[in-house]
């Protein structure tokens, strides 16, 4: 795995990333940003040869595991994808659905969800 340290863009905003690699190829990569006390995992992306293989678990341990460091109460994410791909491994793990947060108020399309940490 690979930490990728704060943005310096803001001072407000910090973020971090995970990837999974497997001889040399990219396996996944996950990244959350905390504003304010909020942590929000941003993205999520397994490459299609490894679904299934559980880098995705993999990847939101270890962003789950950083947020719990930080002393963050739970985390948030919006998958942007009503289907059972996007939304059923997050129910797997624990994640219940809330009213949408932040920049997606407004999204129809829109799927938030929050983790208890």
């Amino acid at each position: 795995m690979l930490f990728c340290s704060p943005s310096p863009n803001s001072s407000t905003r910090a973020s971090s990333c995970e990837s999974l690699a497997a001889n040399g190829v990219a396996l996944g990569m996950a990244s959350f940003v905390t504003s304010g006390e909020l942590p929000e995992v941003k993205r999520l992306s397994v490459y299609d040869g490894a679904h299934g293989s559980g880098v995705a678990s993999r990847l939101l341990d270890a962003i789950e595991n950083q947020a719990r460091d930080a002393a963050a109460a739970v985390i948030w994410l919006d998958t942007g994808d009503w289907s059972t791909a996007a939304v059923g491994p997050y129910e797997k793990r624990g994640y219940r659905h809330i009213p949408h947060f932040g920049d997606y108020v407004d999204s129809a399309s829109s799927v938030c969800m929050e983790l208890a940490l």
